[in-house]
């Protein structure tokens, strides 16, 4: 279409392609090889954090009015809170973590 002086070129360069590699690499030893399964788990870990992001907001909100968390902005009960992305992320051990 625009001929041989302008190939389009879609690359990774730079920083993003850093941040990419550096998502793969931590994959890639758990046994996590198939690009699908690697984009498939790490959406996951995205929701999993916006959820505990949302959790966190509320219960801020909450402590400042001097209230309770509305509990429709609550996904983890204190049963659950070891499930919470942020308690899972500050685990050192990746034994622990299975």
């Amino acid at each position: 279409m625009y001929g041989p002086r302008f190939r389009l070129v879609n690359m990774i360069t730079g920083s993003v392609k850093s941040q990419v590699d550096t998502i793969w690499n931590a994959f890639w030893p758990g046994g996590v090889s198939n690009p699908i399964t690697v984009i498939e788990q790490f959406t996951y870990l995205l929701f999993m954090r916006q959820l505990d992001d949302r959790q966190r907001t509320a219960e801020k909100a909450a402590n400042l009015l001097g209230g309770e968390p509305d509990p429709s902005q609550m996904f983890y009960d204190a049963e659950h809170r070891h499930l919470r992305f942020s308690e899972m992320a500050a685990i050192d051990s990746p034994e622990e973590r299975a």
